[in-house]
């Protein structure tokens, strides 16, 4: 029933029988007993399911389809059929006798067509070009008896918006206020991966749940329960992960993931929370087409991508590429990379399907000549072991000279300073940071260092298939200004970034800066940067220059942190300012950074 508290999290009316069935719940055991007992012939079927099986008729038409279809047939709206699940646990426990016989088709129908056995949990990783998307996203796959997974069922749970033609803004604030209704969902898995994989270019990982056959089936019951119910949906804390802990907590008794969040929930800390709860039970990884791409890419010379892009645009035959002084695997592997380069061309609107599908066939027809290739090898981080993302950091630093202590507390996620093994090269999204320290004068006050209200990098690595705009946004209070008091900022830039080898990019950024200091006033920032890691260190260095008219500042931010273990690091930091009329500021911190 959803209930945390005194309180039904689900307000929809068609959840409940009694009109207070979401904040009473021994009325609503009482109406729901009643409404099993009542007659098949006494149901009522409400006017918008019979709109929604219209509807679907006439879609459908004359077209044949072996999926069940909805039904508005009194038999299977009966309580017994649109309830399963609760019907199951009241059941067990009471014994019922003499109820209306009800063989519950439509359910039945598509139980067996959806074929529940085993289940996983699915996370597409970020997506930085909407801002529902940028912290990752987790669904539900229901896998069958088919041992091809793509033949398995999703189960998602989103806000009911086209996000296309939504506003960001209004979206965020709607997000943010419960502003919309969140639905579950059933869709074909192969769908859910061209949506996320092919389209929005984000790797798919799935862990596998170590939930029985009955234990899916238990939750697929309390899933068809949920149809057409709608849920109030709130950006960071009752979001699409929220909704998933629900089903795996009726799968399996005494599990309670509720209970790692207290404030926000974003995707990743849910997967945590099921690892931690001895829930997860393995690991695969799907690539997505620009991973894929961006592989060939780093296996390919110089010429062989001039081939590729040439081939993947139709501008030369496919076949040309017998001719070319090149090894035999390295053609192959051109050939491979432009069928997957036309097809990425295509789902972004820059090919059309005619030429898409002679361009594809041409390719198709001469690979086929060169036999049997090799497979690419993918070997991602393993989720699990990246940080958590909130984070906390009690801290040592020297100001002009002067020791001081601190603590600083980011509410979530990551940033370009972090660790990166789990999460995408490059990405940053932060939101609530604070950083505050004990001066080291007689006063002893605490000084507000930092309050990053919210900041949203992309360093997309340009390469010589893929040029994506490099993209920052920050707003918050800081020091970096030549006062050194906090001062309300807004900074959005745009830049480039480019992968020198696995281990350094470098990247460049363009930003007008709108500041309060006294009064509005905006400066012009340009800032050059590299950042070097592995799988333990990471080295981050940044220049930046700022004109505030007749100021000019130069600002040098150095890191350097060591992992120590999982979700715990070692930082040092040192910043300097330099002005060309004010005085030299300079800080040196030492932390020590705790994810959970």
């Amino acid at each position: 029933m959803h209930f945390r508290g005194k309180k039904s999290e689900i307000t929809d009316k068609k959840f409940f029988y009694s009109p207070a069935g979401n904040r009473d719940p021994k009325a609503e055991l009482e109406a729901t007993i009643r409404e099993f007992y009542r007659p098949i012939e006494a149901v009522k079927v409400p006017s918008y399911l019979k709109e929604i099986v219209a509807n679907a008729k006439k879609i459908q038409g004359e077209h044949r389809t072996k999926i069940p279809q909805r039904s508005a047939n009194k038999a299977d709206y009966h309580a017994i059929c649109r309830f399963g699940a609760r019907f199951d646990y009241l059941d067990g426990a009471l014994h019922f006798e003499g109820l209306p016989k009800n063989p519950c088709k439509e359910f039945t129908d598509m139980f067996a067509y959806i074929d529940p056995k085993s289940a996983s949990i699915v996370f597409p990783s970020s997506f930085m070009g909407s801002p529902a998307s940028m912290f990752g996203h987790t669904f539900l796959l229901l896998n069958s008896s088919f041992d091809s997974k793509l033949l398995a069922h999703a189960v998602d749970f989103a806000a009911q918006v086209d996000i296309s033609k939504e506003n960001p803004l209004v979206y965020m604030t709607k997000g943010l206020l419960g502003g919309y209704d969140g639905f579950y969902a059933i869709a074909p898995y192969y769908d859910k991966l061209k949506e996320y994989s092919d389209t929005e270019n984000r790797d798919i990982y799935e862990f596998g749940l170590n939930l029985s056959e009955e234990e899916v089936k238990k939750m697929y019951r309390h899933i068809w329960e949920l149809r057409d119910i709608g849920i109030e949906y709130f950006y960071f804390d009752k979001n699409c992960s929220y909704n998933m802990l629900w089903l795996l907590e009726i799968a399996r008794e005494g599990v309670d993931l509720h209970q790692y969040f207290i404030y926000q929930v974003n995707p990743p800390e849910t997967i945590f929370a099921m690892n931690n709860e001895g829930l997860i039970a393995g690991q695969e990884y799907r690539p997505s087409k620009w991973s894929k791409i961006t592989a060939y890419e780093k296996k390919l010379r110089h010429h062989a991508l001039f081939e590729v892009k040439k081939i993947s645009q139709g501008v030369k035959e496919p076949q040309s590429i017998f001719s070319e002084d090149m090894p035999h695997k390295e053609k192959q592997a051109v050939l491979e990379a432009s069928a997957e380069m036309a097809e990425y061309r295509y789902i972004k609107n820059k090919m059309p399907l005619p030429e898409y599908l002679k361009t594809a066939h041409q390719i198709a027809l001469a690979r086929s000549f060169l036999g049997k290739g090799e497979a690419l090898v993918f070997d991602p981080d393993t989720f699990l072991q990246g940080n958590q993302g909130t984070r906390m950091m009690p801290y040592a630093f020297i100001k002009n000279g002067k020791f001081a202590s601190g603590f600083e507390f980011r509410l979530a996620y990551h940033d370009i300073t972090d660790n990166d093994v789990g999460y995408l090269k490059g990405m940053q999204i932060e939101f609530l940071k604070g950083s505050f320290y004990l001066d080291g004068t007689q006063s002893s006050v605490f000084q507000l260092q930092e309050a990053k209200i919210f900041s949203v990098a992309s360093y997309g690595m340009m390469s010589y298939l893929f040029h994506p705009i490099t993209y920052r946004f920050n707003t918050g209070f800081d020091r970096s200004f030549w006062e050194d008091r906090p001062v309300y900022y807004a900074a959005l830039g745009g830049g480039a970034s480019y992968a020198v080898n696995d281990y350094l990019y470098m990247y460049y950024v363009l930003e007008p800066i709108f500041y309060v200091l006294r009064s509005s006033r905006v400066a012009l920032g340009n800032s050059l940067g590299m950042v070097a890691s592995n799988a333990r260190l990471k080295l981050t260095i940044e220049y930046s220059n700022r004109v505030y008219g007749r100021i000019i500042g130069h600002i040098l931010d150095a890191s350097f942190s060591v992992q120590i273990v999982h979700n715990l690091a070692l930082f040092v930091n040192n910043q300097s300012y330099f002005f060309n009329d004010r005085a030299t500021r300079q800080q040196n911190a030492m932390g020590l950074r705790i994810y959970f």
